[in-house]
Parts: C-alpha cells; structure tokens; sequence
C-alpha cells in the first residue's frame, strides 16, 4: 500500500494535473523503516517533479539509505534531500553522500 501511495506522489499518472504540482514532499516522522524506504527510493528512481524531499526522522537504516543512495545515481530531479535523525550509521551516510557530491549545488541535510 505504502508504495503504491508514494508512488502516485512522487510520479504523477500522465493525466493527472493535481500531482504535477508537487515539487516538495515532507514525509518526516512517519516511522517508515526500510521497506517505506524501499518504496520510496523505487518512486525516485522514476521521479519527474519533485525536487525537495524531507524524510527526517523515520528511522531509516543503513539499508534504506543504500536504498535511497541507489535510486541518487538515476535521479537528476532531486536538489534537496532530508535524511537527519535516521539510524543509518556511518555506511549509510556515506553512500548517500557519495550518490549525490558531485551535483553542484544539492542540499544533503544529515
């Protein structure tokens, strides 16, 4: 269910004008773990429109955040990422990182 909702939100269906809007998505204090963060980083790996992500406090681990660094390498459309208060220790952090330092100009908030 989960990822079938953050997929409607991140990657509108062509004729749905609603979503296109959505640039910023705050999904932070919602506890998603690592599937939520599975999910998620499957719907940014197709993203079109949004640009802003918080996922904040959601207890996202070193597998999510390899998750979330995977699905980095093929999206362009991301310039901001929220990932503070997650438990994805150091391998984590640091494979998201690597995902995005060479974008000039994305705002990673650990």
């Amino acid at each position: 269910m989960i990822a079938g909702a953050v997929r409607s939100l991140i990657v509108p269906e062509p004729t749905s004008r609603e979503n296109a809007a959505v640039t910023t998505l705050s999904l932070s204090n919602n506890v998603i773990g690592t599937k939520g963060t599975e999910a998620i980083a499957e719907a940014l790996r197709v993203n079109t429109v949004v640009t802003t992500l918080d996922l904040g406090y959601n207890s996202i681990g070193p597998e999510g955040a390899l998750a979330i660094a995977e699905a980095l390498k093929i999206n362009g459309i991301l310039t901001t990422l929220i990932l503070k208060f997650n438990t994805m220790e150091d391998a984590g952090a640091k494979a998201v990182h690597k995902a995005v330092e060479d974008r000039t100009g994305f705002d990673l908030v650990l």
